[in-house]
């Protein structure tokens, strides 16, 4: 796993400020309060913003940055927030492939991607979370692997509990059937099945294959989200469990020179309380001026600990 990194760099985070919440937009405040202390992205954009472009998201979001790094005490920031919503929902409505508005509460993570969707021609951008699995199929009738291929995301969507649906006909195929593993672990390798409905391109048999996801690249930030909420097809509900988030995790690198290591920190983590249908999204943020607790408009100081609220965490690599 292998390329240049923009390590973290406090010069482009501010300190903590808050957002204006227009009655129902807690879950995108949150969002945003996560990417801004992201530096990587926060240069990027501005690196962008030098270059006329009619992206209103980027430009909102790039003077956001400007005007917090001299004052985050100005009131005027506050204001930002609603403005980058309107020109998602604008730019969603446009759009029939992606993700929509919905009554309801919405969702810290469709937010994410709402936003991720916005300005998904800026490749710069949409690289710096992306990661990439290799996936590969063994069929249990031919006895060998019979499909191989990589795939892209841009978020970590894990169970709650850390563990991966596995089938019993294929517990001596998987080491870590019935286990379950520490986040870094997680990401690096799951094992798995394809459903019955797969039909192997080899032996055209139909049936249910085993199937192993291993981590091929990793990007400058990683998010990872906890799959709390559960539907089985008649009701959701939202799982009461605690979910591992290490404040530091460090992966394998390698180069031409060599090994080295690729060394991760928590730099911000949303919070939920309540139900599917209702409930409150806040933020937890390392900022110049340390971790804060972002909630809407209210600022005060705050710590990286996880809880059982914890939905999102995002990760930036450093040095």
């Amino acid at each position: 796993m292998m390329t240049d990194f923009d390590f973290y760099d406090t010069g482009v985070v501010p300190g903590g400020f808050g957002l204006h919440n227009m009655g129902a937009t807690c879950y995108f405040n949150a969002v945003i309060q996560a990417l801004v202390s992201c530096p990587s992205f926060n240069k990027s954009v501005r690196e962008i913003n030098r270059a006329p472009h009619s992206n209103k998201v980027l430009s909102y979001y790039s003077k956001m940055i400007s005007m917090s790094l001299k004052n985050p005490l100005d009131n005027r920031l506050s204001h930002f927030s609603p403005l980058i919503w309107k020109e998602i929902f604008k730019y969603v409505q446009t759009r029939a492939d992606i993700h929509k508005f919905s009554t309801g509460q919405q969702d810290a993570g469709e937010g994410l991607h709402m936003f991720m969707e916005s300005i998904e021609k800026f490749n710069v951008l949409q690289d710096l979370f992306k990661h990439r699995y290799e996936s590969t199929i063994y069929c249990p009738e031919c006895k060998k692997e019979v499909s191989k291929k990589n795939c892209e995301y841009i978020l970590f969507d894990v169970p709650a509990n850390l563990k991966t649906k596995q089938l019993k006909k294929f517990k001596d195929l998987d080491p870590t059937y019935g286990k379950k593993s520490g986040l870094r672990d997680f990401i690096l390798r799951q094992n798995t099945f394809v459903d019955k409905d797969y039909r192997c391109p080899n032996c055209k048999v139909k049936g249910e294959k085993f199937m192993k996801l291993t981590l091929k690249m990793l990007p400058e930030i990683i998010i990872v989200m906890s799959k709390k909420y559960v539907h089985d097809g008649k009701s959701s509900k939202k799982l009461n469990v605690m979910s591992e988030f290490p404040e530091t995790m460090t992966f394998d690198g390698y180069s031409d020179k060599g090994r080295f290591d690729m060394n991760y920190e928590a730099v911000a983590q949303i919070e939920h309380t309540g139900s599917l249908n209702s409930g409150h999204y806040w933020a937890v943020c390392k900022r110049k001026d340390g971790w804060q607790t972002l909630n809407d408009s209210t600022v005060r100081e705050g710590m990286f600990k996880p809880t059982k609220n914890t939905y999102i965490v995002f990760y930036h690599i450093k040095k």
